[in-house]
Protein backbone atom coordinates (compact mmCIF):
# COMPACT_ATOMS: atom_id res chain seq x y z
CA UNK A 1 0.00 0.00 0.00
CA UNK A 2 1.57 3.61 -1.13
CA UNK A 3 1.07 6.19 1.44
CA UNK A 4 -0.07 9.41 -0.88
CA UNK A 5 2.45 12.10 -1.45
CA UNK A 6 3.01 15.67 0.75
CA UNK A 7 2.33 18.87 -1.11
CA UNK A 8 6.01 19.07 -1.38
CA UNK A 9 6.19 15.96 -3.05
CA UNK A 10 3.75 17.09 -5.35
CA UNK A 11 5.28 19.87 -6.57
CA UNK A 12 8.78 17.81 -6.92
CA UNK A 13 7.04 15.44 -9.03
CA UNK A 14 5.32 17.54 -11.13
CA UNK A 15 8.68 19.53 -11.46
CA UNK A 16 10.57 16.58 -12.52
CA UNK A 17 7.72 15.12 -14.82
CA UNK A 18 8.17 18.38 -16.76
CA UNK A 19 11.80 18.64 -16.95
CA UNK A 20 11.75 15.26 -18.62
CA UNK A 21 9.34 16.04 -21.10
CA UNK A 22 11.27 18.86 -22.00
CA UNK A 23 14.37 17.82 -21.93
CA UNK A 24 13.19 14.57 -24.12
CA UNK A 25 11.79 17.27 -26.59
CA UNK A 26 15.06 19.40 -26.84
CA UNK A 27 17.39 16.31 -27.48
CA UNK A 28 15.72 13.78 -29.15
CA UNK A 29 18.72 11.78 -29.95
CA UNK A 30 19.22 10.97 -26.13
CA UNK A 31 15.74 10.19 -25.66
CA UNK A 32 16.16 7.77 -28.47
CA UNK A 33 19.97 6.56 -26.70
CA UNK A 34 17.73 5.74 -23.20
CA UNK A 35 15.07 3.63 -25.15
CA UNK A 36 12.33 5.93 -25.30
CA UNK A 37 10.79 6.29 -28.25
CA UNK A 38 8.43 9.52 -28.35
CA UNK A 39 10.96 11.14 -30.73
CA UNK A 40 12.58 8.82 -32.70
CA UNK A 41 13.90 9.97 -35.89
CA UNK A 42 13.99 13.50 -35.03
CA UNK A 43 17.53 15.18 -34.13
CA UNK A 44 18.81 17.97 -31.85
CA UNK A 45 18.71 21.36 -32.68
CA UNK A 46 22.49 22.90 -32.38
CA UNK A 47 21.46 26.55 -33.45
CA UNK A 48 21.87 29.51 -31.41
CA UNK A 49 18.34 29.75 -30.67
CA UNK A 50 18.30 26.31 -29.18
CA UNK A 51 20.75 26.54 -26.87
CA UNK A 52 19.20 29.60 -25.80
CA UNK A 53 16.09 27.47 -25.27
CA UNK A 54 17.92 25.40 -23.11
CA UNK A 55 19.53 28.07 -20.74
CA UNK A 56 16.32 29.30 -20.13
CA UNK A 57 14.77 25.87 -19.56
CA UNK A 58 17.19 25.30 -17.19
CA UNK A 59 17.35 28.21 -15.51
CA UNK A 60 13.90 28.10 -14.96
CA UNK A 61 13.95 24.31 -13.55
CA UNK A 62 16.74 25.66 -11.30
CA UNK A 63 14.33 28.67 -9.96
CA UNK A 64 11.54 26.30 -9.60
CA UNK A 65 13.73 23.58 -7.28
CA UNK A 66 14.86 26.51 -5.30
CA UNK A 67 11.39 27.49 -4.60
CA UNK A 68 10.12 24.25 -3.63
CA UNK A 69 13.02 24.61 -0.84
CA UNK A 70 15.71 22.01 0.45
CA UNK A 71 13.85 19.00 0.65
CA UNK A 72 14.24 17.37 -2.69
CA UNK A 73 16.39 14.46 -1.90
CA UNK A 74 13.97 13.90 0.80
CA UNK A 75 10.75 12.77 -1.39
CA UNK A 76 9.19 9.47 -1.49
CA UNK A 77 9.94 8.03 -4.99
CA UNK A 78 8.50 4.38 -6.10
CA UNK A 79 11.43 1.99 -7.06
CA UNK A 80 9.81 0.73 -10.57
CA UNK A 81 9.84 5.56 -11.72
CA UNK A 82 13.35 5.60 -13.32
CA UNK A 83 12.79 8.72 -14.87
CA UNK A 84 11.25 10.27 -12.02
CA UNK A 85 14.24 9.13 -9.70
CA UNK A 86 16.66 10.61 -12.86
CA UNK A 87 14.44 14.29 -12.79
CA UNK A 88 14.89 14.22 -9.16
CA UNK A 89 19.08 13.76 -9.18
CA UNK A 90 19.32 16.41 -11.83
CA UNK A 91 17.35 18.92 -10.21
CA UNK A 92 18.89 18.08 -7.10
CA UNK A 93 22.39 18.32 -8.81
CA UNK A 94 21.84 21.06 -10.86
CA UNK A 95 20.07 23.87 -8.60
CA UNK A 96 23.07 25.05 -6.32
CA UNK A 97 24.75 26.06 -9.25
CA UNK A 98 22.44 26.42 -12.24
CA UNK A 99 23.30 29.88 -12.41
CA UNK A 100 27.17 29.56 -12.40
CA UNK A 101 26.37 27.08 -15.49
CA UNK A 102 24.49 29.33 -17.26
CA UNK A 103 26.47 32.23 -16.84
CA UNK A 104 30.01 29.95 -17.70
CA UNK A 105 27.90 29.09 -20.90
CA UNK A 106 27.12 32.60 -22.07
Amino acid sequence: MSKSLSANDQAVQKLADELWKEMLAASPIWGTFLGIEVNDGALDDNSDAARLRDRAMWEKYGKAAGAIGDSLAGIAISPSSCAMRRSVEILEATRPRFSASVTRSI
